[in-house]
């Protein structure tokens, strides 16, 4: 099932309901931790099947630390080699490193971070990708003052 909300990251997730004669044969859907996932089905006033499931949804999605970790460290400018990157964590965030200390990003879904609060067409935006041969790749795009969107592919460096 996926729920969605404007504004907000989709949510899937599996339910199961009442009734169901698969359950006892699934042994995801029998665990004890599946008990809170099957719904009571009931008929509402209409008489129709109608299920309740109260979902809470954040607008600001937490990256687990091991994630962080593996994002961490220093990406090399595929067209140019000169161009590097580095990223690193600090207070479970994802910062990208400056000659001060770094900028953070935040993250927004689909291996994807961008800084926070920047003014109307201003942007820093960081896309990862774990490629087939276990690199992962950086698109790095920004745009600033000049309205000109830049765009950097880069690979990080093992």
């Amino acid at each position: 099932m996926m729920i969605t909300a404007a504004g907000y990251q989709p949510l899937v997730t599996q339910l199961y309901f009442t009734g169901d004669a698969y359950i006892a044969k699934d042994a995801y859907a029998s665990s004890t931790q599946a008990k809170s996932r099957i719904l009571t089905v009931r008929a509402n006033q209409e008489g129709k099947q109608q299920v309740v499931f109260n979902v809470g949804m954040s607008k600001k999605l937490p990256v687990e630390p091991a994630s962080l970790d593996r994002l961490a460290g220093t990406y090399i400018d595929e067209k140019d080699p000169k161009i590097s990157l580095v990223l690193f964590k600090n207070d479970n965030r994802l910062w990208l490193q400056n000659e001060v200390f770094g900028e953070d990003f935040e993250f927004v879904g689909d291996n994807r971070f961008q800084t926070p609060g920047m003014p109307a067409g201003h942007f820093e935006k960081l896309q990862f990708e774990l490629l087939p041969t276990g690199i992962t790749q950086l698109m790095y795009e920004r745009q600033g003052e000049d309205g000109v969107k830049r765009t950097n592919v880069l690979m990080k460096k093992s």
